[in-house]
């Protein structure tokens, strides 16, 4: 490596704070712990064994990586990543709650439906099919005779319709879920490896990530970028999504 000036490292000192204290916000908005309690101990926890071990691994580590930031190339993956992460990150969770929103709606749906249905011997929901079959709440027949002396409201909601529901609600569980697999699995797996500033990534595997994060969800590079609090709910393009093809 050739030699650097000290404003060089300076800058790409400055550089990387930036990036600490974007990210660092970004974590907060969403309420996950970034640590900064722990840089504002009193003199005497900075004061101990430990506190100083710790203190000079991590200046070795952001040394490290500072030098590693004025390796032109380097800089721009990181700052490529650092970006694309947090976008992926913003979007995926805001995809997340709005499928939570339309499972909570469909749920209460549900509930409603029940609340609307016959009622069997015991007093549970029933449904009536339009060929005249009636069953449980698991779908299970009941019997001719039962069948025969149940009294159904006029608004009380069809077979059809109440398992259509549940089909959907599981359909939404499924796919939400998916998308926390891939907050947690991916996005979080690279997150704490970006973040790891103790053993820098190298460029391959921001090379890697990168290509991780847009390969497993390629429908987040068509959304676009939202401000934190933003609502999903009504926010168009993240209803680009298949989801509400779900709810319809």
């Amino acid at each position: 490596m050739t030699d650097r000036t000290e404003d060089d490292l300076r800058l790409v000192r400055e550089s990387l704070q930036r990036r600490i204290d974007f990210d660092d916000l970004q974590h907060e908005l969403v309420g996950r712990d970034v640590g900064k309690a722990a840089r504002f101990l009193s003199a005497e926890h900075s004061r101990s064994p430990e506190a100083r071990r710790k203190k000079l691994q991590k200046e070795a580590a952001d040394r490290r990586l500072v030098e590693l930031l004025t390796d032109p190339t380097y800089r721009a993956l990181y700052e490529r990543l650092g970006n694309r992460l947090a976008d992926a990150e913003t979007k995926t969770d805001q995809v997340i709650e709005r499928y939570d929103i339309a499972i909570r709606t469909i749920h209460r749906d549900i509930a409603e439906m029940e609340a609307r249905a016959g009622r069997g011997l015991n007093g549970q929901p029933v449904f009536r099919y339009r060929d005249g079959r009636v069953v449980d709440p698991d779908n299970d027949p009941l019997a001719p005779e039962i069948a025969a002396g149940i009294e159904w409201p006029e608004n009380a909601p069809t077979a059809e319709a109440y398992f259509a529901a549940k089909d959907r609600r599981s359909s939404l569980i499924a796919e939400r879920d998916e998308w926390l697999i891939y907050r947690t699995d991916t996005l979080g797996t690279i997150r704490d490896r970006y973040d790891n500033h103790d053993d820098p990534m190298s460029k391959e595997d921001m090379r890697d990530a990168l290509d991780r994060i847009d390969e497993e969800r390629p429908e987040l590079s068509s959304l676009a970028a939202h401000s934190p609090g933003s609502s999903p709910a009504v926010t168009a393009d993240v209803s680009a999504l298949s989801l509400p093809m779900k709810l319809n």
